[in-house]
């Protein structure tokens, strides 16, 4: 079954890019005082967090469009995606921390924030089957 993996990939990733440091300014000024040095702080979170995630995006591009052909539903599709958004999230900390498994509470929650709008746009946003969208366009032209 083939799925128009490249729409389906942006949307995951555009929303997390843009979800993901929303999350966390919120959280940040609920949580801790805000002042005027950390404005450019959160001015920065969104184009730096574009910019570092962009081999997420070709490494999840590549995984999901390779492996979406041997799928047979939308379902297996969802969970080959989410176990790669997981392992995509979790591994630049990992790689930031020195290669270990352990994190302290902000980067811990900063992780978890991205990890889980990646799931979260992945379980939200519909894997069109590109055959489907063939068969649109073939007839939108008659």
């Amino acid at each position: 079954m083939q799925f128009d993996i490249k729409n389906y990939v942006f949307k995951i990733w555009s929303t997390s890019v843009l979800t993901s440091p929303i999350i966390l300014i919120v959280a940040y000024v609920v949580f801790f005082t805000v002042g005027p040095h950390d404005i450019p702080v959160f001015i920065l979170m969104l184009p730096i967090g574009a910019m570092c995630s962009l081999p997420s995006l070709v490494t999840l591009y590549i995984a999901l469009k390779y492996t979406s052909r041997s799928v047979n539903s939308v379902i297996q599709l969802k969970l080959i995606a989410t176990a790669m958004g997981f392992i995509l999230s979790y591994l630049p900390f990992f790689v930031i921390n020195g290669y270990h498994f352990s994190m302290n509470k902000i980067t811990a929650a900063i992780c978890a924030v991205y990890t889980l709008s990646i799931i979260a746009a992945i379980w939200y946003f519909k894997a069109t089957r590109s055959d489907h969208i063939f068969a649109e366009t073939v007839l939108m032209e008659k």
